[in-house]
């Protein structure tokens, strides 16, 4: 009877795998993340950069874990602590209640994220472009050479759920009118400006494809008076945020201020990255191996998704653009944001990681873009990077 049972389950399981592609794509790139941390910590001398097989757990909190578990256990202590939002600190708050410790919290709380904005970007993807651009869509970004972040102790996979529900409620009122569908929508926003300053776009995007949509309405009374309460309700998290800073540090826009611990200042869209690449060209013997592997992945990245910026203004130019205005406007702030500051002088540190974000940029690709050019040379180009990236995040390299 136990052996007819599990078999229906295994049964039940498989079934399920075919029918939910996005839930076994997910599934697969968490699982491979989780056995690639535990060969790699199981591989090298116990105790070496602060590794232990007993606390696996170890190889996804690296460098941001540390700011954030620091603030959900002590709250804002420094200017310098400011930087980093209030989002994922309260989650993990939230678990440690819970009793779950920190470091596992702050990990669970990445993968139920991770996993729950797989089904609503596949669906939101589906619904708009199809199943076949949805499945290809969903297995780039999450293969992304950045995703070690959307499976760590950062705030990555919190932020695009919290995105990607806002869109998705967003197709939903543009499709029926509904109101509550737009509250839901402003809603979502204002809870993705919590976790990032780029969650500010969120709404940004959507508010003037809104206004767009109902330029007829704008001298009504009563649709001015909803336009406020949603632009309220859209931008209530950074809003709250700068409220606490300005009674905690007397300075509302303090996250701003404290970029300067990491010398990051505004530049010129990617200024750093050709800069850095010719660097990498020219004098490769300046850098360390580490910096130089980080440094030519974020490049890579950069230019690959500069390139799909470009191709997507000159299509807009032609009026041929297959993504809907919000999606385009989302695309292209967060871009130009991207690639507009630089940390530590001319560091292109942590551009693939922001761009990774731009989740319309895959829909895009996998709509644009042929089949064949996408299994066979960006799929596994994008894999081996990722794997590489992950293997030195979860050693305890420098890699952000």
């Amino acid at each position: 009877m136990g052996k007819v049972y599990s078999c229906n389950i295994f049964k039940n399981f498989s079934t399920t795998m075919k029918k939910e592609r996005w839930l076994m794509i997910v599934l697969t790139r968490l699982l491979m993340g989780i056995l690639l941390n535990y060969l790699l910590l199981k591989a090298i001398p116990q105790g070496k950069w602060g590794t232990n097989i007993a606390n696996w757990i170890v190889g996804f909190t690296k460098w941001d874990y540390g700011w954030y578990s620091d603030i959900a256990l002590n709250g804002y202590k420094t200017l310098q602590h400011t930087a980093f939002f209030p989002g994922y600190p309260i989650e993990i708050a939230i678990g440690k209640f819970f009793g779950i410790p920190v470091q596992y919290s702050s990990v669970i709380i990445s993968w139920i994220a991770f996993i729950i904005f797989g089904y609503y970007f596949y669906k939101l993807g589906e619904e708009n472009f199809g199943k076949d651009v949805a499945e290809d869509a969903l297995i780039l970004l999450v293969w992304n050479p950045a995703s070690i972040f959307l499976i760590s102790g950062y705030s990555e996979s919190s932020f695009m759920l919290f995105t990607i529900l806002s869109f998705h409620y967003y197709s939903k009122y543009k499709k029926d009118k509904k109101d509550k569908n737009i509250y839901l929508t402003c809603l979502f926003a204002g809870i993705s400006s919590l976790f990032r300053l780029t969650g500010v776009v969120t709404f940004m995007a959507i508010l003037i494809d809104y206004l767009w949509g109902n330029i007829r309405e704008i001298r009504n009374v009563k649709f001015l008076l909803k336009t406020v309460l949603v632009c309220l309700i859209g931008e209530f998290g950074i809003i709250s945020y700068m409220i606490f800073l300005k009674m905690r540090f007397n300075n509302p826009i303090a996250f701003i201020t404290a970029e300067r611990y990491w010398e990051r200042k505004i530049i010129i869209p990617l200024e750093s990255v050709l800069v850095s690449l010719y660097k990498l060209v020219k004098t490769p013997s300046l850098f360390d191996g580490n910096t130089y592997v980080t440094f030519v992945l974020n490049d890579v990245v950069a230019i690959f998704a500069g390139l799909v910026t470009v191709l997507i203004v000159v299509e807009i130019s032609r009026k041929k653009c297959i993504l809907t205005k919000e999606l385009v406007l989302y695309m292209l702030i967060s871009f130009c944001i991207a690639v507009s500051t630089s940390a530590g002088g001319e560091s292109p540190e942590s551009v693939a990681r922001y761009i990774m974000t731009i989740f319309p940029l895959y829909i895009f690709v996998a709509r644009k873009f042929s089949i064949c050019f996408i299994k066979n040379i960006l799929l596994p180009v994008s894999i081996c990077f990722a794997i590489i990236r992950q293997s030195l995040f979860n050693l305890g390299y420098w890699f952000t």
